[in-house]
């Protein structure tokens, strides 16, 4: 569970929360500190007339930004797995540079959401899933 101060920190919509880029560091810190693994995420743009995920561009064009730091790797432990994804969620961050790209109407109104899972959960969901890729190669 992420501590309250961070939790205030986001937009939310739903059960999805998003931060401003300002705030990512210390929330992917939190995240590290309580062993939340950062699977991806989504840019939004946070307007009067809703969520928007496809912004448009300076070039005229628009886009759709996300990354994704992939599943565990079977060798990997759970600590690792969680430092690895925060790292190469800052790094997606960073890189993206969304905020220089979209129109200027957008620029003040970037939100990064997270898609993210603890322990328990994930492996739930997804080690179950190879579970049943062992079963189905017999």
């Amino acid at each position: 569970m992420l501590p309250p101060e961070i939790m205030e920190l986001a937009f939310r919509s739903g059960d999805e929360y998003a931060w401003k880029r300002d705030d990512i560091a210390e929330v992917v810190a939190a995240m590290t500190e309580a062993q939340l693994a950062i699977m991806g995420g989504e840019v939004w743009g946070v307007m009067d007339v809703g969520i928007l995920s496809m912004l448009k561009l300076k070039d005229g064009r628009t886009a759709v930004f996300s990354w994704d730091t992939g599943m565990k790797h079977e060798q990997e432990s759970w600590e690792d797995f969680v430092d690895r994804c925060c790292v190469e969620t800052l790094t997606a961050i960073r890189d993206l540079n969304v905020e220089q790209e979209v129109i200027d109407e957008h620029a003040g109104s970037i939100y990064y959401s997270l898609t993210w899972f603890d322990q328990s959960d994930y492996e739930s969901l997804f080690e179950d899933e190879d579970d049943d890729d062992e079963e189905d190669d017999d």
